[in-house]
Parts: C-alpha cells; structure tokens; sequence
C-alpha cells in the first residue's frame, strides 16, 4: 500500500467516526398562525397544522415550558387595534410567523428561536383561537 493510499484510507476511517460521533441537527420550523394567551401562563400557537401548546398554566414542566431564552425570543406584542385582539383583559391573540423546535407526537413547541409579529390579516384563513 502506498503512502498516498494509506492517508486516504486514514482520512476515510476519521471521516466515518466523526459521522458516527456527530449529534444529529434538529432545524427550526417556521409556523404561521395565531398566537393565543387567553390567560396567565397558557400559550398556544394555531396554525393550519392545528394547535400547537406553549404553556399551559399548572402544566408539568417536562415540554410544557419554554426555557427563558424562548420566552426572550418570543416577539413583543404590539396590542394595538389590527394587531391584536383582546379576549380577557390584557389577554388575547396575534398573528404571529415563528421559528420553533417542536415535537410533532405531542403537538408542543419546546423552542422559539424567533419570530415576529404581523398584522391580523394574514391569519384570516385560519380558524380563530
């Protein structure tokens, strides 16, 4: 075998370990929808894929909750008219396009990377919260 071959069959023996060792990437989904706080610590996204959970208040922790630097990602809601619509006091619902991390079996978001805040139309032709 010579020298040349050796270095290939070495760099295909690392190469094939780092593939073994290499955590898979999980990718941010971007979801459009509506996105419903009707009440202290309960959160929703809903889409055209159907409700999506946030938060639900005395929910168990494990996937119910978003870590803080989620709840730091979540867009600042403008509550002003066309933007938002007040359902209970402060609370209510937005129209909203996300980048999150979700797990689908479940229907849970467990990440928000982003995300902004749109008017109410774009939302029209989704079912209300």
């Amino acid at each position: 075998m010579s020298t040349e071959q050796r270095i290939m069959s070495l760099a295909n023996c690392v190469l094939f370990a780092a593939m073994l060792t290499t955590t898979p990437v999980i990718a941010a989904e971007k979801r459009c929808g509506w996105l419903d706080n009707p009440t202290p610590a309960n959160w929703w996204l809903i889409d055209r894929d159907g409700e999506w959970v946030i938060s639900i208040q005395g929910g168990d922790r494990e996937g119910m909750y978003l870590d803080d630097s989620s709840w730091d990602n979540l867009p600042e809601i403008d509550k002003r008219k066309g933007k938002f619509v007040k359902t209970n006091n402060e609370y209510g619902y937005s129209c909203v396009c996300l980048y999150v991390i979700t797990n689908q079996d479940q229907k849970k978001i467990i990440k928000i990377i982003g995300g902004k805040q749109l008017p109410l139309k774009p939302c029209k032709a989704i079912k209300k919260p």
